[in-house]
Formats: structure tokens, C-alpha cells, sequence
């Protein structure tokens, strides 16, 4: 007498109707042993209240399984929502960056000083000079600073 199916391809840990049905004709044989029957008697009440937990058990199970795909769509709506944001900034600081170098840029040319021999003019000049080289610095700094950035 199988009391329970247990092939590796069928998981399923009930009784099927026919071996139900035999343990009720065993139970019903009145030459077995009547603690045997008494137990026999049982094991559909038994197998019913499996079946009923394994019911709840699952529909608990699909449950879990909607919530669960409810939050992965709302941490997916999330993280696309999170890289429309950082593409956002992205775009944001490439354009400040260009903004600064077209600044940079600028000045650098405003800052050559007409050719003059004059001593005044070079030590303008160097002035000058030395200035462009800082802005040159500065933007040099900036451009490291943004490269660091992406």
C-alpha cells in the first residue's frame, strides 16, 4: 500500500483518490486490528487537512509572488527614473564645462596686449603674460576637475 506519492517528477505529497479509497476498505475490514482501523480512519481527515493547508500555503505563496514583482517594478521605475536624472546632470556639466573653456577661451585672447617695444609695455606685457598663464592654469585645473567628475 503506497500512503503517499513520492516519484521525483510528480512533487506532490498527497494521496491520490484511489489510494484513498483502499484506505477506506481497509478501515472497513473488520478482521484488522481495531487500533489499525482507527487509525486508518484518520488518514483522510488527515490528508484533507494537508491539502487544505497546502491550499492556503500557495495562494500565500502567489501573494508574496505579486507583491514581490510589485516592488521590483517600482525599484525598476526607480533606477530608470534615478539615470534620467544623471544623464540630466550629465548633459548639465558638459555644458558648463564648454561655457567655462568658451569663457576661458575668451580671455585668453583679450589678454594678448598690442605688440609694443616699449618698456612699459613689456612689463604690461609680461603682466599680461602671466595672467594668461594663470587663467591657462585655472582652466587646466577646471578641465581635471571635470574629467574627475565623469
Amino acid at each position: 500500500m503506497a500512503a503517499c506519492q513520492s516519484s521525483s517528477t510528480d512533487k506532490s505529497l498527497f494521496f491520490t483518490e484511489q489510494e484513498i479509497s483502499v484506505l477506506a476498505q481497509y478501515a472497513q475490514n473488520e478482521t484488522i486490528d481495531p487500533e489499525i482501523r482507527k487509525n486508518l480512519f484518520r488518514i483522510p481527515q488527515i490528508y484533507l487537512n494537508l491539502q487544505e493547508a497546502f491550499n492556503v500555503l500557495q495562494e500565500e505563496n502567489e501573494i508574496l509572488l505579486v507583491e514581490t514583482q510589485d516592488t521590483f517594478s517600482k525599484f525598476k521605475q526607480r533606477i530608470y527614473s534615478d539615470r534620467a536624472k544623471i544623464l540630466e546632470l550629465e548633459a548639465e556639466i558638459r555644458s558648463l564645462r564648454e561655457g567655462i573653456e568658451v569663457k576661458n577661451t575668451r580671455q585668453e585672447i583679450h589678454a594678448k596686449p598690442p605688440y609694443s617695444n616699449s618698456p612699459k609695455s613689456q612689463s604690461f606685457d609680461e603682466s599680461r603674460k602671466m595672467k594668461g598663464e594663470r587663467i591657462y592654469r585655472d582652466r587646466l585645473v577646471v578641465t581635471d576637475f571635470m574629467a574627475q567628475i565623469d
